[in-house]
């Protein structure tokens, strides 16, 4: 016989940490549901910067036309996720198509097939939900450096106390991809409050604005469905010297009330914008 053995990896925890899993009781593993949680400790060790970056550990998932420079899609078990209500933020829908930052996040949960209805309305694909930093007692500012040249520059700075706390995070990125021409900016800055109203109430707050400039990489799908030639992802087609880069200024906003009742129950009120 053949013995098998191997261990968990603690950077890519099975246990979903958002309100996502309120409803199916404190045992998520008994529960007949499919999901992974990407942590904050993979995202920082693997210089994630995209959805696309962090998600490519998970098997399941897929991307759905994601090139550089545009709107991140994708795709899991084969069905793609719904653009309005299959991607979130702490639970709340937002706008799937609209890049989505990665500094001021924790942890990427992924709901995978129907469970996703669970949170309120689901398809065949399933939930990407993305989990900001909550408040804590935090002092970092960070220098990056990969491909070609691409420097970032990231702070990461917050207080917290028994009342409550915050949380700032920003970067500032100049992007230079292995795609020759691909080149843009990126700028984010995210704030995230939490208050603590009365012993058995608390408010959580975030705000994030965004903005990401870069010359899109289109797909070899532009060549008419002729057999391709070979192509190197370092190949921007299309690229001319009126090529402007595609624009995105994205604005979020959410407030959160968790309310525990005396009868056992837990209240929640939240409002959002994207």
């Amino acid at each position: 016989g053949v013995l098998v053995q191997g261990t968990a990896d603690a950077a890519l925890p099975t246990r979903p940490v958002s309100a996502l899993s309120s409803l199916l009781g404190d045992d998520w593993l008994t529960q007949p549901v499919s999901s992974t949680v990407l942590g904050e400790r993979l995202i920082r060790e693997s210089g994630s910067q995209r959805l696309a970056d962090v998600l490519r550990f998970d098997a399941s998932v897929d991307a759905n036309y994601s090139p550089l420079g545009y709107t991140e899609n994708f795709q899991v078990r084969g069905f793609p996720v719904d653009p309005i209500f299959g991607y979130r933020v702490n639970g709340v829908p937002v706008v799937g198509e609209s890049p989505l930052a990665l500094d001021n996040k924790r942890g990427v949960e992924v709901v995978r097939g129907p469970a996703g209805a669970w949170a309120g309305i689901g398809t065949s694909a399933g939930l990407i939900n993305l989990l900001t930093k909550r408040p804590d007692d935090v002092r970092e500012a960070g220098l990056r450096v990969s491909s070609r040249n691409s420097l970032g520059s990231t702070l990461d700075w917050g207080e917290r106390s028994a009342s409550g706390g915050w949380r700032l995070n920003a970067s500032v990125d100049r992007l230079r991809p292995d795609a020759r021409g691909a080149n843009g900016e990126s700028q984010l800055l995210a704030l995230a409050i939490d208050r603590v109203l009365a012993p058995n109430s608390l408010l959580e707050v975030d705000v994030e604005v965004q903005r990401r400039e870069q010359i899109t990489q289109p797909g070899s799908q532009l060549l008419g469905g002729k057999v391709l030639p070979p192509i190197t992802p370092t190949t921007v087609l299309g690229l001319s010297s009126w090529s402007r880069p595609t624009t995105f200024a994205s604005t979020f906003a959410m407030a959160r009330l968790d309310q525990r009742l005396d009868s056992g129950w837990k209240l929640t009120s939240t409002a959002s914008i994207h």
